[in-house]
């Protein structure tokens, strides 16, 4: 064969490996922005019905965790890099996200425990944490629980470590959670923010995607 036909061939197909590789990092990219829960089963009743079960049945009893950790010094800044457009974030202390970006591997795995002990669809969304795919620049950078509901409609609330914890428990069926420091800490006290986080409403229906239809659910409240 003629050396320079070879040599083009081999270009060309060089070339065909390099589009394909990037266009599967960012499919990846897109993929590893929000970590994606399972498909669910899970109703607004059953999830009313777990709510029910934690607020009657007995409070169990706080257990103090670990309290004497060595301080680790921070970081002066925190960097995010997007995984869609490559973008870096810059955050110091005085930003709140810091310690969300110094703690998002943690948080990450434990939205995968989350996800292995639920069957609700939720996602973990971090693209406010980018200052290039942000959608509103006045947004605040955070990390946002998304819950797709059986029907379709959809709630999203800005979480934390401890808040994926707390569900992290009461998924489980739990009376209580595991704290940051291996304590243990009733739910009971913290449904009310489970409430908000899930789009609960104080009856423990969830609102409509319009804002409620009043008196025309069962007991005045969407569900």
């Amino acid at each position: 064969m003629n050396p320079l036909l070879l040599t083009a061939l081999l270009v060309a197909l060089i070339s065909t490996a390099c589009l394909a590789g990037a266009s599967a990092a960012r499919k990846a990219g897109r993929e590893s922005r929000m970590t994606a829960g399972k498909a669910g089963s899970m109703d607004r009743d059953e999830i009313y019905r777990m709510l029910s079960r934690v607020e009657k049945m007995e409070e169990p009893e706080l257990v103090m965790g670990a309290m004497c950790y060595e301080p680790v010094a921070m970081p002066a800044v925190a960097e995010y890099l997007c995984p869609v457009c490559g973008e870096k974030t810059v955050y110091d202390t005085s930003d709140d996200a810091f310690y969300t970006i110094t703690g998002l591997f943690e948080t990450r795995a434990l939205f995968a425990v989350l996800d292995s002990v639920s069957t609700l669809d939720m996602a973990l969304d971090e693209s406010s944490l980018c200052s290039a795919c942000r959608s509103d620049s006045t947004t605040e950078p955070a990390l946002v629980l998304r819950v797709t509901w059986d029907d379709g409609r959809t709630h999203s609330s800005p979480v934390t470590a401890e808040d994926l914890r707390m569900l992290t428990g009461f998924m489980s069926g739990r009376l209580d959670y595991v704290s940051v420091n291996d304590g243990t800490f009733p739910l009971r006290q913290n449904l009310d923010r489970i409430r908000e986080i899930l789009g609960m409403d104080p009856e423990g229906g969830a609102p409509c995607s319009d804002g409620g239809c009043g008196a025309s659910c069962p007991g005045g409240g969407c569900r």
